[in-house]
C-alpha cells in the first residue's frame, strides 16, 4: 500500500538525517552544514512521495466515479426499457 509506504518515510524521519549529521562530522562538516545537507533530501522524499499518493489516490477516485457512472447509467437504460 502506497500511504504506508509513505508512514515507513516518516516514522524513519530522523533515522537517516542522524546519520548523515554523524558521519559528515566525522568527516570534518560543521553539524550544521551536515544538517542543511540531510534535511532536503528528506523533504524531497516526502514531497515526492506525497505527490504519487495523490497522483494513485486520483486516478483511482477517477475510476470509481466512471464505475459509479456507468452502473448509474445502466440503471437508467433499464427503467426506459
Amino acid at each position: 500500500n502506497s500511504t504506508t509506504e509513505f508512514l515507513n518515510y516518516v516514522t524513519a524521519l530522523g533515522v537517516v538525517e542522524g546519520a548523515a549529521v554523524y558521519i559528515l562530522g566525522a568527516l570534518g562538516s560543521p553539524v550544521a552544514a551536515a544538517t542543511a545537507f540531510a534535511l532536503p533530501r528528506r523533504g524531497r522524499v516526502l514531497v515526492v512521495g506525497g505527490a504519487g499518493i495523490a497522483l494513485h489516490l486520483g486516478g483511482e477516485l477517477c475510476a470509481w466515479f466512471s464505475a459509479a457512472r456507468a452502473t448509474a447509467d445502466s440503471h437508467d437504460a433499464s427503467l426506459r426499457a
